[in-house]
């Protein structure tokens, strides 16, 4: 059993809702004026704030000051993932005087941090729920943590839940689903333990943002055949990526105020009912990007659905 610890990281993703929205309206110095904002209240996430400002200042067309940004952060002892430096955005930063020095030591750090998680083992959140009806392996938010998440689940009627944490730590220290391989292997840890735990139980799949998208991929490609369903909270794969050999209900939970997101969601749940999958997608007014307040309510319907109740 866990601790229950939950709901600390609203605030920050409260916040990151507004940035998204300042980018869905075009409003780049209103995105730049909110990541500032961000970067004094939330010092631990510096790094990746530091991202994020990069990429807006780019937008803008202040390339030096954004090359400011990535020297400073390698400065720092800081870094980026490859896939972030392959941003196209960021082609335009090629020519300026120091990037590519500096993206070529991020490069470096980053392959260190993917060693250090391929040699590490997932560690696992469980909470035996009360007369559990359902066993769910539950995919955190990036940046969040499994016992922050595991905390959440601890709301859900009648589950038992199981809740790995990425080995792969960014460079701010925080977990994420970055790496599908290491993803996949962190997974699969939990979900034995769920085997072992509730082998009488049906199997679910859950997360919340990039958790939502890695269990979706997850199950789509049938890497856990005894997964019954999934549940999505903000978050989705690629329509891509959404339908295959694996495919099963999917139950997901967008927010009217998390319009980026949102808009992915709804991409996601138009090609699963193209398929022919079960799939239902309920938006919710006002909802960033955080679990719902009322999680408890949603969760047990979002079981029903995925076992067909």
């Amino acid at each position: 059993m866990t601790s229950i610890s939950h709901r600390q990281s609203d605030a920050r993703l409260r916040a990151t809702s507004v940035l998204t929205s300042r980018f869905v309206e075009g409003d780049l110095d209103g995105a730049l004026s909110v990541l500032d904002e961000m970067i004094a209240a939330y010092p631990e996430r510096r790094h990746n704030h530091a991202y994020l400002r990069t990429m807006v200042l780019t937008l803008l067309g202040r390339t030096q000051e954004a090359v400011a940004e990535v020297r400073a952060t390698v400065g720092a002892g800081g870094w980026w993932s490859r896939e972030r430096l392959t941003e196209p955005e960021f082609e335009q930063l090629a020519a300026e005087p120091g990037y590519q020095d500096a993206v070529t030591a991020m490069a470096a750090r980053s392959d260190q941090a993917l060693a250090a998680a391929a040699a590490a083992t997932a560690s696992v959140r469980e909470y035996a729920g009360v007369e559990p009806r359902a066993a769910v392996v539950a995919l955190h938010m990036y940046g969040v943590t499994a016992e922050e998440t595991a905390g959440i689940w601890a709301e859900a009627p009648g589950v038992a839940s199981f809740v790995p944490e990425s080995t792969y730590l960014n460079s701010d220290g925080a977990p994420g689903w970055d790496d599908p391989g290491l993803a996949r292997r962190d997974v699969a840890v939990a979900v034995e333990r769920a085997r072992a735990a509730a082998p009488g139980l049906p199997l679910l799949l859950a997360g919340g943002s990039q958790g939502a998208a890695t269990a979706m991929t997850l199950a789509a490609e049938g890497a856990f055949p005894e997964i019954r369903g999934v549940i999505a909270v903000v978050g989705a794969c690629p329509p891509d990526a959404v339908v295959g050999p694996g495919s099963v209900p999917v139950f997901s939970i967008g927010g009217e105020a998390d319009p980026m997101t949102l808009a992915n969601q709804r991409a996601a749940h138009d090609a699963l009912a193209a398929a022919g999958i079960a799939a239902e997608l309920d938006e919710v007014a006002d909802l960033p990007h955080i679990y719902p307040p009322d999680w408890a309510e949603w969760a047990d319907r979002a079981v029903d659905f995925c076992l067909g109740s």
